[in-house]
C-alpha cells in the first residue's frame, strides 16, 4: 500500500516538473532572428506613433481621464526644461 502511495506522489511530481520545464522551454524558444524582427517591428511602431503625435512618446507621460462626457488625454513632458515636447 505504501509503495503505491509513493509511486503516485512520484508520478505527480514528475508530471508537474515536466509541465513546468516544457512551459519555460517554449517561452524561451525564440530565435535571435525572431527577437530582432520583434524589436524592429516595435521600433517602426514607435516611429509611426511619434510622427502621428508630433512628439516623442518616450519624452512625455500620457494621463487618460474618464469624464462624464467621454474622456480626455493630458500629455506632460517628462522634463520641465523640455520645451519642445511641452509646447507640442
Amino acid at each position: 500500500m505504501k509503495i503505491k502511495s509513493y509511486f503516485g506522489v512520484a508520478f505527480l511530481l514528475v508530471s508537474v516538473l515536466t509541465f513546468c520545464f516544457a512551459r519555460t522551454e517554449s517561452a524561451s524558444s525564440q530565435t535571435p532572428q525572431q527577437s530582432n524582427a520583434q524589436t524592429m517591428k516595435c521600433s517602426g511602431m514607435n516611429e509611426r506613433g511619434d510622427q502621428a503625435m508630433g512628439f516623442s512618446h518616450m519624452k512625455a507621460t500620457h494621463h487618460f481621464r474618464l469624464l462624464r462626457d467621454g474622456g480626455a488625454i493630458k500629455i506632460e513632458a517628462n522634463n520641465a526644461q523640455d520645451t519642445e515636447t511641452r509646447d507640442e
